[in-house]
């Protein structure tokens, strides 16, 4: 007894209870620190590809030409979803070029109309990797409407 220490915890001061009773928990806080710290790491070095949320959304973009080349500025676009007839629509910008971003997978039938042009169309399946649709318009048939109206009267001379 005389030349022993006792050792006391000093969660336990004033509870008269020593180290080793089940009150103390001084080798748990290690244990602790160093499974959050292997938690941290694993979760770093996991790829970022799989922290991803699960989605059914893709886009269907494309460029729109006529028969030579030339880009189709101002054109009209729409994506119709044939499961639920949903339409979109998009006017190409003076590159020609459209984009439906965040559609539903499915499949898409796109009509592209412009002046001077007659449509087109095309039939797509959007996955997840996304669809890209170049169409071509081509010239459509000079059609002209003359419209006149007068009505007789007297020319005085």
């Amino acid at each position: 007894m005389f030349g022993t220490k006792r050792y006391i915890c000093p969660a336990a001061v004033g509870q008269r209870s020593k180290c080793a009773t089940q009150s103390c928990n001084r080798t748990a806080r290690p244990r602790r620190f160093v499974l959050c710290l292997l938690v941290c790491e694993l979760a770093w070095l996991m790829p970022l590809n799989l922290l991803h949320a699960q989605t059914n959304l893709a886009s269907i973009s494309g460029l729109i030409t006529d028969s030579s080349g030339a880009l189709v500025s101002n054109s009209k676009v729409t994506a119709l979803n044939k499961a639920t007839s949903a339409t979109r629509t998009e006017t190409t910008g003076a590159n020609g070029l459209y984009s439906f971003p965040s559609l539903p997978l499915g499949t898409y039938t796109i009509t592209v109309s412009a002046s001077g042009f007659q449509s087109s169309t095309t039939t797509v399946d959007l996955t997840l990797s996304g669809v890209t649709a170049n169409l071509v318009l081509t010239v459509g048939k000079a059609s002209e409407t003359v419209t006149v109206s007068g009505a007789s009267g007297t020319v005085a001379l």
